[in-house]
């Protein structure tokens, strides 16, 4: 959703999401003498508070930040109707969904603690639904807002920590709606109906614990998921210990519950996907995404969950959970993969979605994504969470006029550096170093370390 607004030489447009509003801000050069940043009021406001929080202060206003006199051991509130974000590019990550927000945006002149106010500009938005046309999508915090979470809640994490409870008030900030969504979609089913699930990681208690519970009310409940007794080294490994927990069975009378895959399958049998079957038994909608079924997973780290209610798709994850159901080896898992899903044509048809799954026998898909940040017209966007292939380092690096935007886990080699520094249509950003990127350039060796105005919330894809 986006929406642009006009007035005496400014100009704000505002991307909605579900729980983001992001503001870009322009204004004409005749209108650019004495501004000292913008104030931003929201209706319905932030609590008590109407204008957003001001994260820099005017040095001269307030000497010590760090202190408030009147709430001690709590981070200040500064307003920006006091102290104006001094940046052309705001978000508020504090909106609900499916909710109506008017945002009033102030040019601020005058001098510190003197302020005047120019004329405002107003921006009605309405945020994103979670659940629409088929499609739902949610994010949550993790650790990336460790920073407002420190603020929040006073760095104490959620409790219990090993298998943090879903109405801990920690827990609900940190998931941010990605927990709640999973636990609705599983308590969905009625009975009759099924739940085919694939696990890589599965210890979070609240979901072993749902699907213990639909499994009671009658769901057809069966499991795939990575046997680590192995390669945990002892005779239960952590999913065996969760699954004995929750005491999820491996049968119920002659009908089977849990299908484990072992070492000798591909490598890292990484799938989390809960495919819903209607009473009839046919798939009707399938919850996927990044997250996997542990704290960490809906918690820590910061991740996705789709839902996707298609019976198509549906209908390919299923087949696809039945040729892992039946832990094949390497070889046979990738021939029925490229039956399942071939290589998809390089124009895929508009209003569509198809599936991709692993393994894969050779690279054909790694060269088709690079393909596609070739095809790009405006941008590309690549998230990697571990190392960049080769096929999408040459696709960036390759002269376009086309930006380009790789989000990593860590800081990208030297290697990569050098063949990237030739192109400076190609930012960087990466998670482990809060707040900063790395932008390349032709006259830079190395990439220049490069400190964002606010920290901002990445994410990661599926």
């Amino acid at each position: 959703m986006r929406t642009l607004v006009e007035a005496n030489g400014f100009r704000v447009k505002a991307i909605i999401g579900t729980h983001v509003v992001l503001m870009a801000l322009d204004c004409d050069d005749t209108q650019r003498k004495g501004l000292l940043g913008f104030g931003i009021q929201r209706q319905p406001a932030i609590g008590h508070h109407s204008w957003l929080r001001s994260q820099k202060v005017f040095g001269s206003v307030v000497p010590d930040p760090k202190v408030d006199p009147t709430h001690p051991g709590k981070r200040p509130w500064f307003s920006t109707e006091d102290h104006p974000i001094q940046s052309f590019l705001w978000s508020d990550y504090t909106v609900l969904p499916n909710t109506d927000y008017t945002f009033t945006i102030v040019p601020m002149y005058g001098k510190p603690g003197a302020l005047v106010k120019g004329k405002a500009l107003v921006v009605e938005v309405h945020t994103e639904k979670e659940l629409a046309h088929g499609h739902g999508i949610w994010f949550n915090r993790g650790a990336i807002a460790s920073q407002a979470f420190a603020d929040e809640f006073g760095n104490v994490g959620p409790n219990p920590p090993d298998n943090p409870d879903p109405a801990n008030p920690e827990t609900q900030w940190l998931s941010r709606g990605l927990l709640e969504a999973c636990l609705r979609y599983i308590g969905l089913a009625r009975k009759g109906e099924g739940l085919r699930v694939a696990a890589y990681e599965f210890t979070y208690a609240p979901i072993l614990g749902a699907l213990k519970a639909a499994l009671d009310r009658g769901v057809d409940v069966q499991i795939v998921y990575h046997d680590t007794s192995k390669s945990d080294g002892e005779e239960h490994g952590a999913n065996e210990a969760a699954i004995e927990t929750a005491q999820l069975p491996a049968k119920v009378g002659r009908h089977r519950i849990l299908f484990p895959r072992h070492v000798d399958s591909p490598g890292i049998p990484h799938n989390k996907f809960i495919v819903r079957l209607d009473a009839d038994k046919k798939p009707v909608q399938v919850w996927t995404g990044s997250t996997n079924f542990t704290p960490s997973g809906f918690l820590g780290q910061t991740n996705v969950g789709h839902l996707v209610v298609d019976a198509e798709v549906a209908a390919s994850y299923l087949a696809y959970w039945k040729l892992l159901s039946g832990d094949p080896p390497e070889a046979v898992a990738r021939e029925g993969v490229m039956k399942l899903t071939p290589t998809p044509d390089p124009m895929i048809p508009a209003d569509s979605t198809v599936p991709v799954f692993s393994p894969r026998p050779k690279s054909l898909m790694l060269q088709w994504y690079a393909d596609r940040v070739g095809d790009a017209v405006n941008q590309a966007a690549v998230t990697i969470p571990f190392s960049l292939d080769k096929h999408l380092a040459d696709a960036l690096a390759a002269d376009s006029e086309t930006l380009r935007f790789v989000l990593m886990e860590k800081p990208p080699s030297v290697t990569l550096n050098q063949k990237l520094v030739k192109n400076h249509d190609v930012e960087i950003a990466f998670g482990d170093i809060l707040g900063e990127t790395y932008v390349f350039n032709e006259k830079a060796k190395q990439p220049a370390s490069v400190k964002a105005s606010r920290s901002s919330n990445l994410i990661s894809g599926s």
